[in-house]
């Protein structure tokens, strides 16, 4: 008798615990109910109503990178199974973080010039609690941002763009023509 209930009512109390801090088992579950669960949407185990970035109208390509994002499947060094936790590290900076969806919005030194150009309008909502940026109440915002930011991230480790160089893509923002 392993219904859904019984086992959703072992995993639930690892939402409380800190995702950087988790036991592996788990983990997963514990980064998506702290970090991009809408408190908004949820009453204890119930769904009462959509979460956001469900129904706003965003660009197939942009709702892409935000749902992989939200789900944990871009490709980030911390969702890397095949290495040791603790060396699942950001290779494009230099201070020996695991490379986790707060460390590239909040932390990361490559992404240093975004956050302070065109970009910084979108850290208004916080500049610290990445529940609260992830359910900004302009979703279309937070995706087209996600997008740009994983994107630049795959040219960066391509090699096709330099951290410290901004181009004018770089500085295109969320407030600019869309």
């Amino acid at each position: 008798t392993n219904k859904f209930s019984d086992v959703y009512a072992k995993v639930w109390p690892l939402e409380r615990q800190y995702p950087r801090t988790a036991p592996s088992k788990g983990a997963a579950f514990t980064k998506y109910c702290s970090w991009h669960l809408d408190p908004e949407s949820h009453s204890g185990t119930r769904l009462v109503k959509p979460h956001t970035h469900i129904t706003t109208i965003i660009p197939t390509h942009e709702v892409k990178s935000l749902l992989r994002f939200r789900l944990g499947s871009c490709s980030l060094n911390c969702d890397d199974h095949s290495i040791p936790r603790e060396d699942r590290v950001c290779n494009l900076c230099k201070m020996h973080l695991i490379e986790d969806e707060y460390h590239i919005i909040f932390e990361c030194t490559a992404y240093e010039h975004i956050r302070s150009s065109g970009w910084a309008s979108i850290y208004a909502t916080s500049t610290t609690d990445l529940n609260a940026f992830m359910n900004q109440p302009d979703q279309r915002r937070v995706a087209r941002f996600v997008h740009f930011l994983l994107d630049y991230r795959k040219r960066l480790l391509a090699g096709s763009i330099v951290v410290d160089k901004v181009t004018q893509l770089d500085m295109l923002s969320s407030d600019d023509e869309l």
